[in-house]
């Protein structure tokens, strides 16, 4: 009876070993399914940061055009506002020499 009772006792132990490496199992699944979860959310959120760089990388090469553009269009009117000078200057000059010729017209 004493084996019997030793036997029963070992095979509860043995249960007992068996409960608890399916609970250990149970939460290594757990663990691992977080693990996926937190891989997928830290993808999603790898995927959302990419897509912002993108489009701001987007909207830096659209700035950088239209800067260009306007450094263009402002060199251009810079090149015309001296175009004109020169034509005040020029006619200032004549304006001048008229002004002169008519002096010495006056006193002649």
């Amino acid at each position: 009876q004493a084996r019997l009772s030793d036997r029963l006792a070992h095979h509860d132990l043995r249960i007992l070993e068996v409960d608890q490496l399916q609970t250990q199992r149970a939460a290594h699944a757990l663990e691992l399914e977080a693990l996926r979860e937190g891989m997928a959310a830290g993808q999603l959120q790898q995927l959302e940061h990419r897509t912002l760089l993108d489009a701001h990388a987007a909207q830096l090469e659209d700035l950088s055009r239209r800067l260009k553009a306007d450094e263009e269009e402002l060199g251009r009117l810079g090149r015309e506002n001296e175009a004109r000078a020169r034509q005040v200057q020029e006619l200032e000059e004549r304006l001048a020499e008229e002004l002169r010729g008519r002096d010495q017209r006056m006193k002649g």
